[in-house]
């Protein structure tokens, strides 16, 4: 009998939590497949135990050596080292091989062209996404190098790829061989907290949270703060929840200092440490505005979720899969984040948001959906 093998090279960030949504329902669902895990100990140990207990799901730990070299290095061999542990992974036992994150193991399908005891496929976080950028020769010649690799790849043992981007599986240059699977929101059930608990000083609340890094936005908007009127300054509070990244902290914390002694009119909060989801859901729950001001990030973001959620207009990037998400279904307000002076006029603005778009937005971003449309195709 084939078996259903997911291979997760990585330990950090989503990892464990899409390996928990996508296992627990794999082993329910109707093909009836065995479903192994090859992993670092690191993942394994985060799922739930009654997922790593489960019986129906066989678990092979991979070494600490074989993970240094899955995940270090240079693209190049990370990519070549992942393509390979996926075939060994089928030539022990034949079936299917999902490799979450295909991006780097895309090469090694592009170059590695021996036959392939079954089918490996993924999804491709970073595909080609330029919406709302301007066209550039750099941005050209990046698209058609990806496109190109997408193509390379194809073979009976990969037949088709997954995309979290809208936007990538309809483009015609890419069509069918990039499927759509929607990204799975949080676990947005948090958010029935007991109510909204308001500011005692009545300001306007504007929430960032998550890891308080220059790539998510905190430098830029800390400098917009210098462009709002001192009167609008009064009525408003920005809190910054979530731990600032190692490698900005310097440049945050300077930077912090510099806007709270230049700009004592505007409330400034910082909560630097990890919050859990029940105390996000509070935060967000508090708050006016849900700001998202990434610098030109290509993908998407759970932050649009848990805003759109608890029905919270957002402000975020105008450009890549975030600006077209936020515009297509009326998430609030997107602006040039890059540009202090833009950000600063869209705070002072009224973001608004259309709760009955938002609702479908959240709707379809679920779990399940995430996990019917790669299972259904695979597993058909």
């Amino acid at each position: 009998m084939k078996t259903f093998t997911y291979f997760e090279p990585k330990t950090e960030g989503h990892s464990a939590i899409w390996a928990t949504w996508l296992l627990e329902r794999l082993l329910r669902h109707e093909a009836g497949m065995p479903v192994r895990l090859a992993a670092g100990a690191a993942l394994i140990e985060r799922l739930p135990s009654a997922l790593r207990d489960d019986p129906a799901l066989s678990i092979d730990p991979l070494p600490d050596g074989e993970m240094r070299a899955l995940m270090e290095g240079s693209l190049v061999a990370r990519g070549l080292a992942q393509w390979g542990k996926a075939r060994r992974l089928l030539s022990e036992r034949p079936g299917v091989c999902f490799i979450p994150a295909f991006d780097h193991a895309l090469l090694g399908a592009c170059v590695d062209r021996r036959p392939v005891d079954g089918i490996i496929t993924g999804i491709i976080f970073r595909p080609p996404n330029h919406f709302g950028l301007t066209p550039s020769l750099k941005g050209r010649v990046d698209t058609a190098r990806r496109r190109a690799m997408y193509f390379a790849s194809r073979r009976r043992a990969t037949p088709f790829l997954f995309t979290l981007d809208e936007t990538a599986a309809r483009d015609r240059m890419t069509a069918g061989r990039l499927l759509f699977s929607p990204d799975p929101a949080p676990d947005l059930s948090l958010l029935a907290v007991p109510g909204r608990k308001p500011r005692d000083d009545g300001r306007r609340g504007l929430l960032i949270f998550g890891a308080l890094s220059r790539r998510k936005g905190v430098v830029t908007l800390l400098r917009a703060i210098r462009h709002i009127a001192p009167e609008r300054q009064r009525g408003l509070a920005l809190r910054m929840v979530g731990r600032i990244a190692g490698e900005d902290r310097a440049e945050i914390e300077a930077a912090l200092s510099e806007c709270r002694s230049a700009n004592p009119d505007m409330a400034i909060e910082l909560v630097d440490r990890f919050v859990t989801d029940a105390e996000l859901a509070q935060e967000v729950v508090n708050c006016d505005v849900v700001l998202a001001p990434y610098q030109n990030h290509v993908g998407s973001s759970g932050v649009l979720f848990w805003a759109a959620a608890a029905g919270k207009p957002v402000i975020a990037q105008e450009t890549g899969l975030m600006g077209y998400q936020a515009r297509l279904h009326r998430l609030g307000t997107t602006t040039d984040t890059t540009d202090p002076q833009a950000l600063a006029r869209a705070i002072e603005g009224e973001p608004a948001i259309s709760r009955d778009d938002a609702g479908a937005f959240v709707a379809e971003h679920t779990a399940d959906n995430f996990a019917r449309s790669i299972f259904d195709r695979l597993l058909a």
